[in-house]
């Protein structure tokens, strides 16, 4: 199973974390940028796992749920539930980048 480290998140209503936040989408160091509901399904069928790491504490991505607000499934990085969950504490993922927008102008 192929193991990706999380660099950014995307959480519901943008960067407010207040009430009960859930991560809509994980930037992964790739580059890719993964939608939470594809990457639950990936860690429950055993295709792929994810960590966040802080300040060389590696916490591996783990399907919770159902939420008690929503009543979805969702992820948390808190290692067996022994510490804070770090997944919210990632940075904010960069802002996607628009097709064509670094293209050279054409040549005469």
């Amino acid at each position: 199973m192929a193991e990706h480290r999380v660099v950014g998140v995307e959480i519901e209503g943008g960067s407010e974390r207040v009430g009960d936040p859930h991560v809509t989408f994980l930037c992964l160091e790739d580059r890719r940028r993964l939608p939470t509901l594809r990457a639950i399904s990936n860690l429950r069928y055993g295709v792929e796992s994810y960590y966040t790491e802080n300040a060389g504490v590696r916490a591996h991505l783990r399907v919770v749920g159902p939420c008690s607000r929503c009543g979805e499934a969702y992820l948390r990085a808190d290692e067996g539930a022994t510490l804070p969950d770090s997944l919210l504490s990632v940075p904010p993922c960069p802002p996607l980048r628009r097709l064509g927008t670094k293209r050279p102008p054409p040549r005469p």
